[in-house]
């Protein structure tokens, strides 16, 4: 059961208990207890449709990003040995030996 389906039952268990109630306080309480997980249950839904949004642009930031460096890629890859962009990383043979 996700957090969406726990609120809207509550709200719904609420809300049938209000119509149930013969003390006005009671069917109140019930009224408030019900808009109050109602509220959450909207509340955890919109959150879940901005998760999913924020996804998708991250999805389709990191896909543009791979292709940049993909075509970056091939173009060093064709240029020649002494304009690539390349870093060459060479050891330090100077320190001492133990």
């Amino acid at each position: 059961m996700s957090t969406f389906d726990f609120y809207d039952s509550r709200a719904k268990e609420a809300e049938a208990a209000a119509e149930c109630a013969d003390l006005d306080n009671v069917r109140d309480r019930e009224l408030r207890s019900a808009a109050v997980f109602r509220k959450l249950a909207d509340q955890v839904k919109r959150v879940e449709l901005e998760r999913e949004k924020v996804d998708e642009e991250r999805r389709e930031r990191r896909a543009a990003e791979a292709a940049k460096a993909a075509e970056v890629a091939e173009e060093d890859f064709l240029r020649p040995p002494r304009a690539r962009r390349t870093i060459l990383f060479t050891l330090n043979f100077s320190r001492p030996r133990p």
